[in-house]
């Protein structure tokens, strides 16, 4: 299981995860400064921070089985 979640599953989701960042950073926080845009601006950064959660989350799993030596 340590295989799939760090070979696999953990890459993905840290690559996408950067490129999520980047556009929250370049193309959403300016865009909030509008107000017809901020509300869009916003749910984005809102569903975003799931990623960012669910990416902390498999840190967490693979720091666990990195210490438990499964």
């Amino acid at each position: 299981m340590y295989d799939f979640v760090f070979g696999w599953l953990y890459t993905w989701i840290s690559n996408i995860q950067f490129i999520v960042f980047f556009i929250d950073l370049i193309i959403m926080i300016p865009l909030s400064f509008f107000r017809k845009a901020r509300g869009f601006s916003g749910m984005v950064i809102f569903y975003s921070s799931y990623l960012f959660g669910f990416q902390l989350w498999l840190s967490g799993l693979m720091l666990t089985l990195q210490i438990w030596g499964v």
